[in-house]
């Protein structure tokens, strides 16, 4: 998986500017990205939300998987605090205000009827993942999440998610916060981001907004009025924490797994156990 961190500079596909290259090989696309190529995710991403992420000079694909060029982001990495904070959720804010035209990947590759129909294909990648580390485990969670979507209720239009927001993938310009790796961007509902947060709070991980750096209610006031609702406590909430447990459980593979720990005790309880607070 491309780390959040730029690459060494490089010249030739920026003009005379320095550019980061990132590369997606073609088996890690394959088996992280639910809906294709992380490339093109990043391209309408920089058109989507111009000056709040990298600025897009070359896409290109080989053999060896998809290419990706942007135009090098000079600042420093995020550092915590409240200040820190308030701005990540203006810019999340932000983010979620940019509306898409479908439910589905940005480029339009996969378009799906309803919100719920994405979630399932979204969902359905989760348990393939799941099976490659726990195969019972998988049927269970499969099983658990037929029962779940059965029940969602998605509403508002498709807006713009980016996926893997967080503070590795923040950096402070002279103009404000960018946000990098845009490659699991797609069209879906701003409860996703704030799941993946929630999902942090609870789990530590490389890019994970942790309570006692991040101040976790600056970074509800910088979002605004509609935080409240994005984070409450519901059925679609607790649906996408246990979609990304159940992601980054098969990503940090190994023992202990504390993720797909928690989500086998919550299927053994019929979903009773997913408490996100």
């Amino acid at each position: 998986m491309v780390t959040a961190r730029q690459t060494t500079p490089r010249r030739g596909h920026g003009g005379d500017d320095d550019v980061a290259v990132k590369h997606f090989a073609a088996a890690d696309t394959e088996a992280l990205k639910c809906w294709g190529s992380g490339h093109a995710n990043e391209r309408v991403a920089a058109r989507a939300v111009a000056g709040s992420a990298p600025e897009v000079v070359g896409t290109w694909s080989d053999d060896a998987g998809d290419h990706l060029a942007y135009r090098w982001v000079h600042g420093t990495p995020l550092r915590p605090g409240g200040e820190a904070a308030r701005a990540a959720g203006e810019l999340l804010r932000e983010v979620h205000a940019t509306t898409g035209p479908w439910w589905g990947s940005l480029d339009g590759r996969f378009v799906f009827e309803d919100p719920v129909a994405a979630l399932s294909s979204r969902f359905g990648h989760a348990v393939r993942l799941v099976a490659g580390v726990d195969e019972a485990l998988a049927r269970a969670l499969e099983r658990w999440g037929d029962a779940a979507l059965g029940e969602l209720v998605v509403a508002g239009p498709p807006r713009l998610v980016h996926g893997d927001f967080g503070p590795a993938n923040l950096v402070e310009t002279t103009t404000g916060l960018v946000a990098l790796d845009w490659e699991h961007a797609r069209w879906g509902h701003p409860a996703e981001d704030w799941a993946k947060i929630r999902l942090g709070l609870r789990f530590a991980e490389p890019n994970a907004f942790d309570a006692a750096r991040w101040p976790t209610g600056d970074l509800l006031a910088g979002y605004g009025d509609e935080a409240a609702r994005h984070v409450a406590d519901g059925a679609l909430t607790s649906f996408l924490v246990v979609y990304y447990a159940a992601t980054l459980g098969a990503f940090f593979e190994g023992r202990p797994n504390p993720r797909l720990d928690w989500i086998r005790d919550g299927v053994a309880m019929d979903g009773a156990g997913y408490a996100v607070g």
